[in-house]
């Protein structure tokens, strides 16, 4: 503390960080990775974050921002014939305003990036500062780098949000 070095029985924090970190759940980390995306989307489209199926994807005349789920990253084959089905079919019949949707795939790689900071994220707020035990046995410094590393993690989730949409898949424009 304050530029000088001790030992103590108080929990070290980074290894604090990384042993919360190994016991976050998967579906927690999902939830936390949809809820960033659909907030970071906005709300000048109509938006639809990760359908399943066309049908999910509603026929309207608004401008539709669809941000398609981790699967269908710009390497999966796969995302081709959805994207082409979505602007299709509303599922049960041909969309008619296909040229209003907007269609966006990940980038799988930073999509990874994104949930290993949603899993840091979920960590320090659930598992370090959520423990009452654990908060109450840390120094004042250390709560201080917690909050400050909550911020930074929440801000970098956004982030990571919006840059790790980055292809472009639309109806294609009439002849001339």
């Amino acid at each position: 503390e304050h530029g000088l070095y001790y030992f103590s029985n108080r929990p070290n924090l980074n290894r604090v960080i990384v042993e919360k970190e190994e016991g976050v759940r998967e579906p927690e980390v999902e939830e936390v990775v949809k809820e960033q995306v659909a907030q970071a989307a906005g709300s000048a489209f109509r938006v639809f974050v990760w359908p399943e199926k066309a049908a999910d994807v509603g026929e309207t005349r608004r401008p539709g921002l669809v941000l398609l789920p981790p699967e269908y990253s710009n390497s999966n084959p796969a995302t081709t014939a959805f994207v082409r089905e979505l602007l299709t079919s509303t599922g049960t019949a041909f969309r008619i305003y296909k040229n209003t949707l907007l269609v966006l795939s990940m980038e799988e790689n930073d999509y990874l990036a994104l949930r290993q900071t949603a899993r840091r994220y979920l960590a320090l707020v659930k598992g370090v500062k959520g423990d009452s035990s654990l908060w109450a046995r840390l120094t004042e410094e250390n709560c201080k780098t917690v909050e400050e590393k909550i911020e930074d993690a929440s801000s970098l989730m956004t982030n990571k949000a919006v840059s790790s949409y980055r292809y472009l898949y639309r109806a294609a424009a009439p002849p001339t």
